[in-house]
């Protein structure tokens, strides 16, 4: 046996020291498995979750950006149908004073105009005197009304003098009518309110009036009016229709209107059921649409204070009392109207009477 030599030299000791010692672990594998490749795995998960966060972040920015310029839009759109209330309001006071000065008349179609910014506006004046009066209509005027409307006969008997004992001060029951007893019987405990309509919506509570009926109805009733009948230069072709069915075979209307009967249009209404327009109450609409198609619709009810004049009469002698009002005296009442409802209606009322590249400015 070979003893082991001794190194003597100094290369020798110097390469006996640089030799690492034997190690008894395996060596590590740099694998995915491993730690290193866990690391990865979390690192490209939370760059994921980041990324999906951030996604969801810029699409909740955008909704609520979109959301925030429609709440602006919608309050621009609003404001502007405000302002085309009171261009209507002022084309009425203009009527009464300077007709030809008023770009707009109670019957007229309606106005559409543009403003500076692209927006538009459609205007429309209507005078209450074209609409049926629940306070003052005669029982014929709501029979006529009833009868067109498509209520059968059986019925419109009952309802009219409904209507009578619901609006008298009295508790006196009609022959087919209602007063307190009858409304406890149908569960209505409020009873009839014995006193004037203040809204045309107080008509669904008078018994018979179904939800139907009130919505056949209910855009042909005022409550302003003030008269017992209707203007029918005033009044809409449906109820110049419904009123027209009370007089038979009047679809053929004859070149003279018959004894007792008005033509209106191509109708004929019974005489009995015309007043001319004082010029009382009016509806002033607006529906302003913005650049980006927000819409909002405004309807107000005025009506003229009492002891103030009326607009004059349209046509050539309007122009003769327009100058005369010219020429009273300083202490002569003039027109004042007061705004009776301020409420916000569905759009659509108005149609525009031009493309929308011919409108004249507002």
């Amino acid at each position: 046996m070979t003893p082991p030599t001794c190194c003597s030299t100094w290369s020798c000791k110097q390469q006996t020291l640089e030799q690492p010692p034997p190690s008894h672990e395996p060596a590590r594998a740099t694998t995915l498995g491993g730690e290193d490749g866990f690391s990865l795995v979390i690192v490209l998960w939370m760059a994921a979750l980041l990324a999906l966060a951030a996604v969801a972040l810029s699409a909740s920015a955008q909704v609520f950006v979109q959301t925030t310029r429609n709440g602006v839009e919608s309050q621009r759109a609003q404001w502007l149908a405000d302002v085309g209330v009171r261009l209507a309001l002022y084309d009425v006071l203009t009527a009464a004073t300077a007709p030809e000065d008023a770009r707009l008349r109670a019957g007229d179609v309606g106005l559409t105009c543009q403003l500076p910014e692209g927006d538009s506006l459609s205007i429309s004046i209507a005078d209450e005197a074209g609409k049926v009066d629940l306070n003052m209509a005669s029982d014929a005027l709501l029979r006529a009304l009833l009868t067109g409307a498509g209520v059968a006969p059986r019925d419109v008997a009952t309802i009219v003098d409904a209507i009578a004992d619901y609006r008298d001060e009295d508790s006196a029951r009609r022959l087919n009518g209602a007063e307190a007893p009858e409304y406890r019987a149908a569960d209505r405990m409020a009873g009839p309110k014995n006193a004037a309509f203040d809204a045309v919506t107080e008509l669904g509570s008078v018994i018979g009036i179904s939800g139907a009926l009130y919505q056949r109805i209910s855009a042909h009733l005022t409550v302003h009016s003030g008269q017992d009948g209707i203007d029918p230069d005033h009044a809409t072709p449906e109820l110049v229709e419904l009123l027209s069915r009370a007089t038979p075979s009047s679809t053929n209307v004859p070149s003279q209107p018959r004894s007792g009967t008005v033509q209106a249009g191509d109708r004929l209404i019974p005489s009995q059921f015309i007043t001319a327009s004082t010029a009382q109450a009016f509806t002033l609409r607006a529906e302003a649409t913005t650049t980006v198609g927000q819409r909002f619709s405004r309807q107000a009810i005025i009506t003229r204070l009492e002891g103030t004049l009326p607009p004059p009469a349209s046509g050539p002698e309007g122009g003769g009392a327009n100058r005369r009002a010219r020429t009273q005296p300083a202490n002569q009442p003039s027109t004042s109207y007061r705004i009776l409802q301020w409420d916000r209606v569905p759009p659509g009322h108005a149609r525009p009477s031009a493309k929308s590249g011919e409108l004249q400015p507002c």
